[in-house]
């Protein structure tokens, strides 16, 4: 079982300007995977391009429901996640792999470049708001949220995720295949509501050597839409 980290979350200033949106407006994308998906290896390459993209914040979501199978990046909240997502969506009754999901609302085959491209732009232009994620000494993050016309009924979801890690599979319908992946997510924690109005938080974060970065997605805990996003580093 991975360890959670501990968190701690105040608001420093309350209602302050709007923060400046620069470049585009963020597109988060969640790719629901696996090591022992034979679909897998194409979607978890293009994943890895799209992170590399500006304004996408590209993560990957390692599910645990191959019979048979281990994997220490599988998580378990990975599939209650994509359950979620599927409840939400009136296209989709049944998870899968490569899913996947942009902005918590739209759908995708991963290894379907074209497919995944349209919905970016689709995603792109519903410009969601983007989250100030800075570090300031070890450990000591300013969150920095900007003004919303969106529901009120949100959650600010942490995400933390792994490092790059390029593995050679050992077994499985992917077997001697070098997969590098992406983004891996870690640990998802819920650290508290928001009403969407401007602000300026203090994130802690227990350190980890296992752990890439972090992102900070705001969700309306009613419908899984993603109404405002950012992460650790530049986008």
């Amino acid at each position: 079982m991975y360890r959670f980290f501990l968190l701690f979350c105040t608001i420093l200033i309350l209602p302050v300007q709007a923060f400046a949106q620069q470049g585009q407006p963020p597109v988060v994308i969640e790719l629901f995977t696996s090591e022992f998906c034979g679909f897998c290896p194409p979607a978890d390459e293009f994943l890895g391009e799209l992170a590399s993209k500006d304004g996408i914040i590209a993560l990957a979501c390692h599910v645990d429901y191959f019979p048979g199978e281990e994997s220490f990046l599988a998580k378990s909240f990975c599939e209650r996640r994509q359950d979620r997502y599927i409840d939400y969506m009136s296209n989709v009754n049944t998870n899968y792999t490569p899913q996947m999901v942009l902005n918590g609302h739209h759908d995708a085959i991963g290894s379907q470049p074209d497919k995944v491209n349209a919905a970016i732009l689709k995603s792109r232009g519903e410009k969601i708001g983007r989250i100030g994620l800075t570090l300031l000494q070890a450990n000591e993050y300013r969150l920095s949220l900007p003004v919303l016309s969106a529901p009120k009924n949100l959650d600010l979801i942490l995400v933390s995720f792994r490092a790059p890690k390029t593995l050679t599979m050992k077994r499985g319908s992917n077997i001697g295949q070098r997969v590098t992946y992406t983004n891996v997510m870690h640990s998802v924690h819920n650290i508290g509501p928001w009403d969407g109005s401007s602000q300026v938080r203090s994130l802690t974060t227990a350190s980890s050597p296992n752990i890439g970065g972090f992102a900070v997605l705001a969700q309306d805990r009613r419908t899984g839409r993603i109404f405002a996003a950012g992460m650790s580093g530049e986008l």
